[in-house]
């Protein structure tokens, strides 16, 4: 089946019919191929059960092919990074996330500490309605913004190890309150999730959280999938 689909010119037939089912003439000529070469790369499609025709002559992507598709993304976004995936641990989010990973294939992946620091410092200076965070440690920079939004109908949520709550960090946070704060025994990464953008970072395979790379979620479905992650954890967390 990787075979059939690693053709370019089949991987764009099925990109086609998947946005909407099409008749073999039609197909032909947005692609600019012969209606000949079509049908045969098409035949190859359905004899995968990836396509089928119907009664009215209409190629479309059938269920299991759908399915395909969406593997694809993971792949594709895997495949895009894969240096970057080979030195660090995913296994830290659940499994249902990791299978959702497709969903980030237009985020961005950002690389280093400084340009990091100031695109979250940016994004932080303009949140008006959402703060959440998930993280080993209280970032200096936080509490300029609770002390801009204090008093605000504004959704904050911030989870921390235990292992902080005796800290000087960590009293200082009590002091804007702690009905937006929730504990984990352990905090493997690293999510922040603003009005409209969020980022992630995920530990190096010797489980030190790495900074210096952070993929970058600004559109709605990588948004999305980063917004249901942190609330995962949200709900996994306990108060004090």
């Amino acid at each position: 089946m990787l075979f059939e689909l690693a053709s370019v010119e089949r991987l764009s037939l099925l990109m086609r019919i998947n946005e909407a089912p099409r008749r073999l003439s039609d197909i032909s000529r947005e692609v600019d191929i012969t209606t000949p070469e079509v049908s045969r790369q098409l035949n190859r499609l359905a004899a995968q059960k990836i396509v089928n025709k119907t009664s009215e002559g209409f190629y479309e992507v059938t269920p299991y092919g759908k399915l395909i598709l969406q593997s694809l993304d993971v792949f594709n976004f895997l495949t895009k990074h894969r240096d970057y995936f080979a030195t660090h641990n995913l296994t830290v989010i659940p499994p249902e996330f990791i299978h959702r990973l497709g969903e980030l294939k237009d985020s961005v992946m950002v690389e280093g500490v400084y340009r990091i620091i100031n695109i979250q410092e940016k994004y932080m200076e303009e949140t008006q309605f959402r703060l959440w965070t998930l993280s080993r440690q209280i970032f200096h920079r936080v509490f300029p913004v609770l002390e801009k939004l204090t008093g605000k109908s504004v959704d904050i949520r911030i989870i921390l190890p235990k292992s902080i709550i005796e800290t000087q960090q960590f009293k200082k946070l009590e002091q804007y309150g702690s009905q937006f704060t929730r504990f984990l025994e352990k905090v493997d990464l690293v999510i922040g999730v603003l009005d409209q953008a969020g980022g992630i970072c995920f530990p190096s395979i010797e489980g030190n959280i790495d900074m210096s790379y952070m993929i970058g979620c600004t559109d709605q479905v990588s948004y999305k999938w980063l917004t249901d992650l942190h609330s995962y954890f949200w709900r996994k967390a306990e108060t004090l």
